[in-house]
């Protein structure tokens, strides 16, 4: 019997929940399913017309019409390369952030993602990335790229922020940092951050794209992981 990993079975039933729900006309607002295929990763979503795929290793295809017809991503990946996250602006404009195996590079396109701009580093010389970043874009000039990074021997956070639509990147200091450590982030569209920080030990957040924070609440001393929901 085949045996399929919990991993691919999230996977999957995310898929079918988040790309393939169809709300029915009734009154009562039931939900009708319908199966397209299966997926490896769902990498970008914008409603559910238009998202990103992986359809096997390193193979990313998008669609403009709910995953009847799968188009290869304009964005040829080879290992080591892999595609990180996808973020839609509208349905034609996409922003994409591809792990070299050593780095960031991002890439924009305005077509749906058929094309592509040509790449641009994201993180410094000499930062190499640990986790899955976020990659947050508030409109279509103005975005960040939060992740935890091995630099000189250390682990730190660092957050890059862009005001040009992407075309280049800058470490975001004294303007976004109201703490030493960040343990944990979470950022949204709308400006917000959420913020567990380790140096001081608390809770901070700001409403106004990171430009200033406020302390909510002290934590106890993190000495084991702390996942921002």
């Amino acid at each position: 019997m085949k045996t399929i990993s919990l991993f691919k079975f999230n996977v999957w039933l995310l898929g079918f929940i988040i790309l393939f729900g169809l709300l029915a006309t009734s009154s009562k607002a039931q939900y009708t399913w319908q199966y397209i295929e299966n997926f490896d990763n769902v990498m970008g979503l914008y409603d559910a017309q238009h998202f990103v795929v992986e359809d096997g290793n390193r193979k990313y295809k998008y669609t403009t019409d709910g995953g009847t017809t799968l188009l290869n991503l304009g964005l040829p990946i080879s290992s080591p390369r892999r595609l990180s996250t996808v973020e839609y602006l509208s349905p034609t404009e996409m922003m994409a952030l591809v792990f070299t195996g050593s780095s960031f590079e991002f890439h924009k396109s305005t077509d749906g993602g058929a094309t592509f701009s040509p790449a641009v580093n994201v993180l410094s010389p000499g930062m190499a990335p640990l986790n899955l970043p976020q990659m947050v874009f508030f409109d279509n000039m103005e975005g960040v790229v939060y992740d935890k990074v091995s630099y000189k021997s250390d682990l730190i956070p660092v957050l890059f922020k862009t005001t040009d639509g992407g075309a280049s990147w800058n470490l975001a200091t004294a303007d976004t940092f109201a703490f030493e450590d960040a343990y944990d982030m979470e950022i949204y569209r709308a400006g917000h951050f959420v913020v567990a920080s380790n140096l001081p030990q608390g809770i901070e957040i700001s409403t106004d794209r990171g430009a200033t924070f406020t302390s909510l609440a002290s934590l106890p001393p993190i000495t084991s992981g702390i996942r921002m929901a």
